[in-house]
């Protein structure tokens, strides 16, 4: 995924969440909860795209790459987008583990 996709799915994971919010109280309705799901399973998958970028940090193979800053710069809003479990998984697991993806 590039940068600007990292961006994008920032901004677009934050209106989602909202929505989400708004939609909570018709979660007993069978498309609101098959929709909710959908969106985990995108929160899920996009965590261990963002945590693998920042894995490739730590190994320094991209570290020639001159967009790398700014790819994992846009990871960062991806990871204030999941919210606060994916920053602790992060701190907990450091960036070689994705064992403590949730």
């Amino acid at each position: 995924m590039e940068r600007q996709e990292y961006s994008e799915a920032a901004h677009l994971l934050e209106a989602v969440q909202q929505l989400s919010l708004h939609f909570q109280s018709f979660a007993q309705i069978p498309k609101v909860a098959e929709l909710g799901g959908r969106v985990s399973t995108l929160q899920k998958s996009l965590q261990m795209n963002v945590m693998r970028e920042f894995e490739l940090l730590g190994t320094g193979e991209e570290s020639t790459n001159p967009l790398l800053l700014e790819r994992l710069k846009a990871c960062c809003l991806v990871t204030d987008a999941l919210g606060y479990k994916v920053c602790l998984c992060l701190k907990a697991h450091g960036p070689s583990s994705t064992d403590g993806v949730q």
